[in-house]
């Protein structure tokens, strides 16, 4: 028998481990069965392309799809996941919400909520910043106090119900680093029904289990962001901005996250406010994400707004968020911008000398503007710490509009524009 190595197998580690990237970069679109056929050759490559494996994204369409797949998977291999999305629609709450209501009967002390879910209720909360003010009671407390349950009263039941189904879920990945937990419509009935206490609930369970997360993604009602101060780890918020945390407790939430350097602001479009049973018009009351509180964060050295409105003013597109922005200047770094709904000239002009003064290396800008910025020498608005930088305008079919485009990396991106200017720096 040959004892002589594949000669695969005699390459640097290192460059088999980047050989395996590109293999199975899904961006480069890969697909399971690539995994199969490179994990067959033999153990040894099986054990080096796996943790690659575990780290892709996995989607998941329902929270019921999430918890049948982690019920069958290896405890081993599930806590190896890195990156999780998971779609929470109508479908998903309703059971959660009729197990809050059938438990909250004082004629049913010997039913109980899954044991798990109760014991993240009444959990300690070991190593969460107390950041709500005196006198303000958390989920887990108000419903406790709401079914007179105490955690002596908790009984080990052998039924699963949707409750413990989820936090059995979130628990078996609890080493995730990247989650993405969109809850979304699915029925768009005439007369929605609202889900923020169970909205909140199952955020509140992901916060309790997952304490690793470093990059968490979340739509929702509008609801409160305490869960938050569970993520330790958290460097990376992807959020709309909008929640039932006033700025202030906002600000002490984010400011305990030691390690947040980067918020992405994404406002979709009006039709997601109403599929969310939000009220477009009384958001601005719940604006959480503040000029003061954006100053006062932790040093910032990403910051991206995505407004995918062309009715609506974005509120973090303007004055007052650029100079709470100067006050991130010294670590910021990226910067992205784009907004379907016109700018107006006061915020242009601020934004290209925000842009002047800055340290950004990586800027990435899609706005539309007035028109007589069309002619303007933007380039010269560029940080003097771009390597390489392009800007163009083009019609915006819209009178007296143009769109504007400015990026800047390591390289000159060579895209046809009307109008293009491209500068290294």
């Amino acid at each position: 028998m040959s004892s002589h190595l594949p000669a695969f197998l005699t390459l640097p580690y290192e460059l088999r481990l980047e050989i395996y990237g590109l293999v199975l970069d899904q961006r480069l679109g890969y697909f399971p069965r690539s995994y199969l056929s490179i994990s067959s050759v033999n153990r040894q490559i099986r054990q080096e392309v796996l943790p690659l494996v575990l780290r892709n994204s996995r989607y998941f369409s329902s929270l019921e799809k999430l918890s049948d797949w982690a019920s069958r998977g290896d405890p081993v291999l599930l806590k190896q996941i890195q990156n999780v999305t998971v779609h929470i629609f109508e479908d998903s709450l309703i059971p959660i919400a009729d197990a809050l209501a059938s438990n909250s009967k004082d004629d049913l002390p010997r039913t109980r909520i899954g044991p798990r879910f109760w014991r993240t209720m009444s959990a300690p909360q070991v190593g969460r910043v107390n950041t709500k003010p005196t006198g303000r009671q958390s989920l887990r407390t108000r419903l406790l106090s709401a079914l007179s349950i105490s955690p002596a009263d908790i009984k080990t039941g052998s039924s699963k119900d949707s409750i413990a189904s989820a936090w059995d879920a979130f628990a078996a990945i609890k080493d995730v680093k990247k989650l993405w937990i969109l809850f979304k419509d699915s029925t768009h009935p005439s007369s929605r029904r609202s889900f923020p206490v169970e909205q909140e609930l199952i955020l509140d369970i992901i916060a309790t289990t997952c304490h690793h997360v470093q990059e968490f993604t979340v739509f929702s009602e509008l609801v409160s962001l305490d869960y938050l101060s569970h993520f330790q780890d958290l460097r990376l918020l992807r959020f709309g901005g909008y929640s039932k945390s006033d700025p202030e407790e906002t600000l002490r939430i984010l400011k305990s996250l030691k390690k947040l350097d980067t918020l992405i602001i994404y406002r979709y479009p009006e039709g997601y406010d109403i599929d969310n049973n939000i009220t477009t018009s009384k958001l601005p009351q719940y604006l959480a994400l503040t000029p003061h509180v954006i100053a006062q964060l932790n040093p910032l050295k990403h910051f991206q707004v995505s407004h995918m409105s062309s009715i609506i003013e974005s509120q973090h597109i303007n004055v007052p968020v650029l100079q709470a922005l100067r006050n991130h200047l010294p670590w910021l770094r990226i910067f992205q911008l784009s907004s379907d709904f016109p700018l107006m000239e006061e915020i242009v002009e601020d934004l290209l000398e925000f842009l002047a003064e800055s340290r950004i290396t990586d800027l990435k800008i899609r706005v539309k503007i007035p028109k007589r910025f069309e002619e303007g020498d933007v380039v010269s608005f560029f940080p003097k710490t771009c390597k390489n930088g392009e800007a163009s305008t083009r019609n915006a079919n819209v009178p007296d509009l143009v769109h504007l485009a400015m990026t800047a990396s390591g390289a000159c991106h060579h895209i046809t524009h009307v109008n293009r200017m491209c500068v290294g720096i």
